[in-house]
């Protein structure tokens, strides 16, 4: 992010090009965390060489502040963010370590590496494209992402949530962004894994500095809503979004560290 959908590599391209997010969800157990970021600071020097070989564009760390209990699937994210169909295919066929990993790592470092499964479990991998986005003029401002998961009700597609985002929210949301309530807005599409039985297939993240500002900005929506959509009911199209999507699930998240390409 760094926020969410990483506007810095998107901004002013020539030709359209899509940006595919990796999501990696990792559960550590209670007791671990400390370990477990440890390690990440050493992937983190890995997914930087890579990034300036060219191999992708952007790594992120997240923590998940709520919910989260010691039953939770998940607690931390992390994303990996390529230029284009041509470096997320090379990547999930033929993904290697940069060449010069012993000039890298130490070797205590490099054991920690190797041994990356007893810090952490992979519990799932996603992918998801952008569709849609808005930030302020500072994106580094986002540090705390509100992620939301949508599915698609029976007789409508993502294209139909797509149109309602652009309609009706996405300049609810430029409002608040401009009235500094809040930093960072976008639209994803869920890419891999795909199926009917899947729980969601598609998503939105709404970027604040911190969850005090999250929190606190719920009670001005309505003002901003009414500026936007004068004379408009805010019930009708509340049911409008509700017949066009369902919100599975939200959850906060905590960006921790990230890389980008310069």
């Amino acid at each position: 992010m760094a926020i969410a959908f990483s506007p810095q590599l998107i901004a002013q391209e020539a030709e359209q090009v899509t940006y595919y997010h990796v999501q990696e969800y990792m559960k550590v157990e209670p007791g671990g965390e400390e370990s477990y970021l440890k390690l990440e600071a050493i992937w983190k020097k890995i997914h930087a060489a890579n990034i300036k070989a060219g191999k992708y564009v952007g790594w992120e760390l997240s923590s998940v502040l709520f919910p989260t209990v010691s039953s939770s699937e998940y607690n931390f994210v992390t994303r990996t963010v390529f230029r284009g169909a041509g470096q997320l295919g090379q990547s999930m066929e033929n993904w290697s370590m940069p060449e010069n990993l012993d000039k890298i790592l130490t070797a205590d470092e490099l054991e920690m590496v190797n041994t990356t499964e007893a810090y952490r479990t992979m519990v799932k991998r996603e992918v998801w494209t952008v569709v849609d986005m808005i930030n302020s003029e500072n994106p580094d401002d986002t540090k705390i992402v509100i992620f939301n998961f949508f599915k698609s009700p029976q007789g409508k597609s993502r294209d139909d949530h797509f149109q309602v985002e652009e309609k009706i929210w996405k300049p609810v949301h430029q409002s608040r962004i401009d009235a500094g309530e809040m930093h960072a807005w976008g639209v994803g599409s869920l890419e891999l894994p795909w199926g009917t039985d899947y729980p969601y297939d598609s998503g939105s993240i709404d970027g604040f500095k911190s969850v005090e500002e999250y929190l606190a900005s719920g009670g001005t929506m309505f003002s901003h809503f009414e500026k936007v959509h004068p004379g408009k009911d805010p019930n009708k199209l509340l049911f409008e979004t509700n017949a066009n999507t369902n919100l599975v699930k939200s959850e906060i998240r905590k960006i921790l560290d990230y890389t980008w390409a310069e």
